[in-house]
């Protein structure tokens, strides 16, 4: 214990040594005679003027590739353009159901706090509204006590994707506007965001992924500017001081071991990797691929899941690791591929046949690197195709056939798309009977009828971050339905981190997933703090799982989480799911034990989330007849009468729905078991 205390004092000196040095001396901007100084002796050239390296396929091969682009892909193509020419107007929706005017935005509220106006709303959360100082320094720009504010919606402005949507732009047309935009956003976030200072330097991942985004569409548009030298001139002018405060900055505040930290080296790759002409460039691409060899064996299970008990960071974190892996040219161990293979093996797993991936744990939308806006937040497809592309043995083992995903040949190029237009990757046809996959340590459970488009997910998973919670919810014994190709009940989603607090805990709780709460209490408590919870699940123990030949799944399992109640209790639940020839069926058997076996009571009460287009059409007692929007009917039977409640659901960060819940609720004697019963009509 004492050598965590003087770690956390020293901690502490240090960010207060660095915050009153970046108070009193304000060094801003690396100087140009110490840049020339940091880069190698073969490029200390008068004007500084280097190009970013594309280097994920040959530059020179552009044409040929944006023709193949527009003959496969017109759709994206066109998407793409339409999107750009959205940003040059000031269009962009971050974090929200509706897009609005950014630069009428930021006027407005220049206006409003009297600050200085900028080309874009750096500063502020325009959403309740709110402004960071950008004369703070970052240690002093806090943002996890203030409530009701959300430091995301800047960091999503200066991650800078959407620079990849106008390169992108760019490239297609060679339209100068596009390229003009680039160049004067970065300029103007250049001037109004100084090294070490205001909100978009307080979260090293969000400089990670920025310095990533920034050089990639900057390599990305390097044909179409040098068709026009005077903007490629305003753009690399920036370019030196802006890489090397990004280093200097992520390898000064590198982060705990969690999917922050990937973000951190995965930028560190890209910065060495398209902009390899400082004397220390091979340095920081060599630490970052090291240490992200020894992360993915920390935070990614034997089975191939991420360790923060969440579908949609795990989706992340894979793409930290893949596109840092084909960025770095494929400079990795064979060990660090094979957890490749599983990572995304474990996306198909907790895919749906609609492509689209489950939502267990919190999902804040995060993309690395994205090359399609239009691909909706739970959209699996780019991953899948890359890993089908990348691994022909492991797509011969996914469940669920990728559909062609044009971000992924800006990736790989044009050498790609031809082998792909000659020999597209091999995948066996879907069986006509079910098919169980589990992630044992990841703590998902599926069985699945492709042919019939039915998927069950059944959600058991450890706390995240190795029990701190981290983005885990209280969803153990939970499940996902989807039946003929319509989700049927589906867990909440997250909606929103620090900017409703209630809402945050209230999406991440027991009650508002499918599964039972007792007495009640939380399955594991949830702490002060946004990503905290406590340890109270001891033990989540799968008891039995098994196909039987006429298609039904049997599984069993239970937690521990209720024996600090004054009567001890264990919460075991049976799953019966027939996917087979006839209608389908699933029956959910609740037993709840007795730990102590002095026998009690205990108040009750489940929860079953519907999918905001199912709809209630009758409902009398413990039956409930739902509708589904294809005009399929479904039958829902408990023991107890149902009540229909509001609810919400929440498909991406900051877009939350309303929907319904059916609750059972009643006080129940110990030890007792209690069974819901839904089929097919």
């Amino acid at each position: 214990m004492s050598h965590i205390l003087v770690r956390k004092a020293v901690k502490k000196i240090r960010l207060f040594l660095a915050d009153r040095y970046l108070s009193l001396v304000h060094p801003g901007w690396v100087s140009t005679n110490r840049l020339r100084l940091a880069l190698k002796p073969a490029h200390r050239r008068n004007d500084l003027q280097l190009a970013v390296q594309f280097s994920c396929w040959p530059a020179n091969q552009m044409e040929e590739f944006l023709s193949l682009m527009k003959k496969e892909f017109p759709g994206h193509c066109e998407e793409i353009i339409g999107r750009a020419d959205k940003h040059l107007e000031g269009q962009y929706r971050f974090l929200e159901e509706q897009p609005r005017n950014l630069k009428e935005t930021g006027r407005d509220l220049a206006k409003q706090f009297g600050a200085p106006s900028t080309y874009l709303p750096w500063h502020y959360d325009w959403i309740h509204p709110y402004r960071w100082d950008p004369a703070k320094t970052y240690l002093k720009s806090r943002y996890e006590d203030l409530d009701g504010i959300d430091p995301k919606i800047p960091w999503e402005l200066s991650r800078f994707g959407h620079l990849l949507t106008l390169a992108q732009g760019a490239c297609l047309t060679e339209r100068q506007d596009f390229l003009e935009e680039i160049a004067r956003q970065l300029e103007d976030w250049h001037q109004n965001n100084p090294p070490g200072f205001g909100i978009n330097w307080s979260n090293t991942m969000e400089v990670g992924m920025r310095a990533a985004h920034v050089l990639f569409a900057v390599g990305l548009a390097e044909e179409p500017l040098k068709r026009h030298p005077a903007i490629k001139e305003r753009i690399e002018t920036l370019m030196p001081s802006f890489v090397f405060n990004h280093a200097l900055h992520i390898l000064k505040n590198l982060e705990s071991p969690t999917n922050h930290l990937l973000g951190d080296l995965s930028g560190l790759v890209i910065l060495s990797r398209l902009y390899p002409y400082f004397e220390h460039s091979e340095h920081w691409g060599k630490l970052a691929i090291g240490e992200l060899e020894r992360q993915i064996n920390v935070q990614v299970y034997p089975d191939g899941m991420d360790f923060e008990a969440s579908t949609s960071y795990h989706r992340l974190v894979t793409e930290f690791f893949l596109y840092s892996w084909l960025i770095a040219g494929h400079a990795a161990s064979p060990g660090y591929t094979e957890k490749l293979g599983l990572m995304l093996k474990a996306i198909d797993v907790f895919t749906k046949p609609d492509a689209t991936i489950i939502q267990m744990g919190d999902n804040d939308s995060g993309r690395f690197l994205p090359l399609s806006p239009e691909r909706a937040a739970l959209d699996s497809s780019c991953l899948l195709f890359l890993g089908a592309l990348l691994f022909p043995d492991l797509a011969s083992r996914f469940s669920v056939k990728p559909s062609a995903a044009p971000e992924a040949f800006w990736l790989l190029g044009p050498a790609a798309l031809k082998e792909y237009r000659i020999t597209p990757p091999p995948h066996h046809p879907p069986s006509s009977s079910p098919l169980y996959e589990e992630l044992p340590d990841g703590g998902i459970y599926v069985l699945k009828n492709i042919e019939k488009n039915h998927y069950l997910a059944i959600t058991m998973p450890k706390n995240g971050q190795l029990g701190w919670g981290g983005h885990a919810h209280n969803d153990r014994l939970g499940f996902h339905l989807s039946l003929n190709g319509e989700d049927i009940l589906v867990d909440p989603g997250t909606g929103v981190y620090l900017r409703n607090k209630a809402l945050r805990d209230e999406l991440r709780c027991t009650k508002s997933h499918n599964t039972l709460m007792l007495d009640n209490q939380e399955q594991n408590r949830i702490q002060n703090g946004p990503f905290r919870m406590s340890r109270d699940i001891g033990e989540i123990k799968r008891i039995q799982s098994s196909l039987k030949e006429d298609g039904s799944l049997e599984f069993c399992a239970q937690h521990d989480g209720y024996l600090r109640l004054p009567v001890p209790l264990i919460h075991r639940r049976r799953f019966k799911s027939t996917f087979g020839p006839g209608r389908a069926i699933l029956e959910i058997q609740d037993q709840i034990l007795d730990a102590a076996g002095k026998g009690s009571s205990v108040p009750a009460f489940w929860n079953f989330t519907l999918a905001p287009d199912i709809k209630i059409e009758r409902q009398s007692g413990g039956i409930a007849v739902l509708k589904t929007q294809r005009g399929r009917a479904y039958e829902f039977q408990a023991q107890f009468p149902w009540e229909a409640a509001q609810g919400k659901y929440s498909p991406e960060f900051g877009v939350i729905t309303a929907t319904t819940r059916l609750i059972a609720r009643a006080t129940i004697s110990v030890p007792s078991t209690h069974t819901f019963i839904f089929k097919e009509l």
